[in-house]
């Protein structure tokens, strides 16, 4: 099976370097490696060297700037952070669960806010009702 495996690398990059990954001929079978590879442990010991150059190869396919600087974002993240996202990220209902969680979020923010603004009035009249009581 390696010696097989070993042709296919041999195929894929004649360098091993794994280069322009949007241009590549072999783009779409690369990646379902790297996908396998993530996978299964296994993978990686019969593609070692696209194994070494997978998040190369990855951050390669981001092509514009701003998502390269959220990737940036999300790698510097405490590893059960990424891990916190890769769940959300497999979920195919992600985008609902983004739109309600963000919707959960500001209404408890409002729900704060609120109480703060509320619990501020409250004790501000606590107060002048105090400082009128002690002057009768």
């Amino acid at each position: 099976m390696r010696s097989l495996t070993d042709k296919i690398e041999a195929a894929f990059s004649a360098d091993g370097q794994y280069t322009s990954i949007n241009e590549h001929p072999f783009k779409k079978e690369i990646l379902e490696i790297i996908k396998r590879i993530s996978s299964d442990e296994n993978w990686n010991h019969y593609f070692p060297i696209l194994n070494g150059k997978r998040a190369n190869v990855m951050l390669d396919r981001v092509t514009d700037e701003e998502i390269k600087s959220d990737v940036f974002s999300i790698v510097s993240l405490e590893p059960s952070e990424i891990n916190k996202l890769g769940v959300l990220a497999r979920n195919e209902n992600r985008d609902r669960i983004i739109e309600l969680g963000l919707r959960e979020f500001e209404d408890e923010s409002k729900m704060n806010s609120d109480f703060q603004f509320k619990h501020a009035i409250g004790k501000r009249i606590e107060t002048l009702i105090r400082e009128k009581l002690e002057k009768n």
